[in-house]
């Protein structure tokens, strides 16, 4: 693949509001849907303008953030698809690799019988290894394929979790096949070096919540009492369905162990939907579906969880238990375009979101990330990853790490695909897909008016 090195000098703030002309609403105050401390939603930008402590390599020399992108794997022929990528640290042991990226791959479309992981290896994150087949997933003689890979550093090892559909096809059919259904069972396997992989384990059943697949999409945390949490989602098949019996519904919950992941249990609360809000068309969303959870635990020791919806908003739920009970979902005050987008809490204290700043579903670009020092009551904007406006490009489902040995650097891998209805005719060729990783650093960042994101609120009109 082609390992260039490309520098964007992006900064944070650059366009103002924090790109407010994409989507966001400014709220008059009071509105019932704020961020993950105090609840309501701020009608201006806070009076403060603080320096990110920590960060100032060259004090005479503002700098400001630097993006910096390059491909970890652009699709050919062989494989034209590649989605939900995956990035984690190695362990501290792993001496010729620092970084794995993890991504589902398939010839040509999502779910067909050929899906498969694949991954690549990097020393600095920056130049990738060639991408190599994962095998060794499915069960014995198993017929199914595997989706949604989450990575989690534990100790002295890496596992890989992720979703194996042994049950439930679509009715559609593409090349005389039958499409698979989203998930299935939740397994896990786990390495030391990202080569080497240990025997699958089962995390959780397909037959528990009433036989509905089960999905992944962003990584566990651990809590300050030493609890892991692990989001996921029951969905239902997005249309009618075959080989399967289910009595459940769409749901969202978390997966928790109190013994280092040995053992794991759902969490007592399942968020079926957020209530209050119109129903859409759509079967799968209800009033609005949940799903794709992102996890942090904010400074006060309550853990946040965000949601993608269908209602152009990001959804919200909290846990005053360490992840066993969550609130009633409700708005958030951050856009959500119905795709996927990737929390974390920093070795600071600070939250970082990577996200399409957008509410309008056909668009998935404006990639930015944004960070909060207030535990999500405000959001500055960070820095733009990908803000070409098109509405047949996709730069989505970002998976946001902080590098553990370079606090002031921060990693994302993305997707970038392109849904032309008619492909252009071109000269040189279409434009390359795959996986993508952009490296963000910090040598002076303020939180300022300048970029602070405005609050929004869900569309009135639903989905």
């Amino acid at each position: 693949t082609d390992q260039e090195w490309e520098e964007d000098g992006a900064r944070g703030g650059a366009t103002g509001r924090g790109g407010a002309e994409v989507g966001a609403t400014v709220v008059d105050g009071g509105g019932g849907g704020g961020g993950g401390g105090a609840g309501g939603l701020p009608a201006v930008a806070p009076d403060v303008r603080v320096e990110w402590e920590g960060c100032r390599k060259h004090l005479k020399r503002k700098e400001g953030v630097k993006v910096r992108k390059a491909w970890v794997h652009k699709n050919g022929e062989e494989g034209k698809y590649s989605h939900m990528a995956m990035i984690s640290a190695l362990p501290r042991g792993s001496r010729k690799h620092k970084f794995l990226a993890v991504w589902q791959s398939a010839r040509l479309y999502e779910g067909s019988h050929n899906q498969h992981f694949q991954f690549a290896l990097s020393k600095d994150g920056r130049k990738w290894g060639a991408a190599q087949r994962l095998d060794g997933l499915l069960s014995p003689g198993g017929k199914g394929i595997v989706w949604s890979p989450v990575l989690m550093s534990q100790g002295d090892a890496v596992r890989l979790y992720y979703s194996e559909s042994q049950t439930c096809l679509q009715v559609k059919v593409k090349d005389d096949e039958h499409l698979w259904s989203f998930g299935g069972v939740l397994k896990y396997v786990e390495s030391e070096d990202g080569l080497q992989w240990s025997e699958p384990r089962v995390a959780l059943e397909q037959a528990e919540q009433g036989n509905v697949p089960k999905v992944l999409a962003n990584k566990g945390i651990t809590t300050t009492k030493g609890n892991l949490l692990l989001p996921y989602w029951n969905e239902l098949p997005p249309e009618d369905y075959l080989d399967c019996e289910i009595k459940g519904e769409n749901g969202a919950s978390v997966l928790l162990s109190s013994d280092a992941g040995a053992t794991w249990r759902p969490a007592t609360t399942l968020l079926q939907n957020a209530g209050g809000l119109k129903k859409t068309s759509n079967r799968k969303y209800k009033k609005t579906w949940l799903i794709e959870g992102t996890l942090a635990q904010l400074n006060n020791g309550t853990v946040l969880q965000l949601f993608r919806s269908a209602q152009g908003v990001m959804f919200s739920s909290l846990s005053e238990d360490q992840g066993d009970t969550w609130s009633p979902a409700r708005p958030y005050t951050l856009p959500n375009p119905n795709s996927k987008f990737s929390l974390t809490k920093l070795s600071n204290g600070y939250l970082a979101v990577a996200y399409n700043h957008s509410a309008n579903r056909q668009l998935r670009t404006f990639l930015q990330v944004a960070v909060s020092r207030d535990d999500g009551d405000n959001w500055h904007k960070l820095a733009d990853l990908q803000i070409q406006k098109t509405s047949v490009g996709k730069w989505h489902y970002p998976t946001l790490m902080q590098d553990p040995d370079r606090p002031c650097t921060l990693l994302v891998v993305y997707s970038v695909a392109y849904a032309y209805k008619r492909e252009p005719k071109k000269k040189k060729g279409l434009p390359p897909t795959g996986i993508r990783v952009a490296e963000i650093e910090i040598s002076h960042f303020e939180f300022s008016e300048v970029n602070w994101i405005p609050p929004s609120r869900p569309k009135k009109s639903g989905a």
